[in-house]
């Protein structure tokens, strides 16, 4: 399996940034972060990570280099209400559900959204909505 975590993020992290709609809710683009949120995050925020991956997905029998790797997307605002965060998971969902992406690296065939839980924290006054997205991949 020649697998490459590294283009995937950059193409996933490329596509968040130049989205001028979602940056514009974030308020810049340096919100948007792989990992998780520094301890005193400026809200709202958005954070990524891979949290697991799936070699030859659909033929166990036959050798591919596809992948289906297990997006995480948390979204954070500090609100009463769930309005912002709600604003950013949407675009963020119209940026990615159902679209292929790619890059001279890596092919992106699809990425669906398999779950979504929004939770609000009283004791931070944070809103954050966890989603999933599932991405079918190979590098080129």
């Amino acid at each position: 399996m020649a697998r490459n975590t590294t283009k995937l993020k950059e193409l996933v992290y490329n596509k968040l940034i130049g989205d001028a709609p979602l940056v514009a809710l974030l308020g810049d683009a340096s919100k948007i972060r792989h990992g998780s949120p520094l301890l005193k995050a400026e809200y709202p925020c958005l954070v990524y990570n891979i949290i697991a991956e799936t070699d030859n997905p659909y033929n166990a029998d036959k050798s591919a280099d596809i992948a289906r790797t297990r997006l995480a997307i948390q979204v954070f605002s500090n609100s009463d209400s769930s309005t912002v965060a709600d604003q950013i998971e949407d675009q963020v969902y119209t940026l990615l559900h159902g679209q292929s992406l790619s890059n001279s690296d890596i092919l992106m065939y699809s990425a669906y959204r398999v779950a979504k839980n929004p939770i609000f924290e009283p004791d931070h006054n944070v809103w954050r909505i966890e989603s999933r997205y599932d991405l079918v991949n190979v590098p080129l």
